[in-house]
């Protein structure tokens, strides 16, 4: 568990992902926002800005990889988890500091990649 509370901005567009990945993230010990779409995620870290966004790869609108790039546009620092379902299609080279993860996710896995990133913050 962390030592302070990080804050972590979830865009998913599936409420079923989005609600259970911020339970997991919550027993973690981080503060979580829950956002469905990538305007709602950008303005939301606008408001509070997070140490970390976790983003689903498809959603409708903004997809997941605009608003990582938009996110890193203001901040570069700001790492990022994509989840997809969709295998490899998301351009490793372009987005950093990154981690992808396949859908369906486990929380092992998940906390694995959120500690990879915030166990320094």
């Amino acid at each position: 568990m962390p030592v302070t509370s990080s804050h972590i901005i979830i865009a998913d567009d599936e409420d079923l992902v989005a609600t259970s990945l911020a339970i997991l993230l919550r027993d973690l010990g981080h503060r979580v926002t829950v956002t469905h779409d990538g305007r709602e995620a950008l303005d939301a870290d606008e408001a509070d800005p997070a140490n970390l966004l976790i983003t689903d790869v498809q959603m409708p609108g903004m997809d997941g990889l605009t608003l990582v790039r938009m996110i890193q546009d203001r901040r570069p620092e700001i790492p990022a988890i994509v989840i997809t379902g969709y295998g490899n299609t998301v351009p490793v080279n372009k987005i950093k500091p990154l981690i992808i993860l396949q859908k369906p996710i486990h929380d092992d896995a998940m906390a694995l990649a959120v500690a990879t990133f915030l166990s320094s913050s």
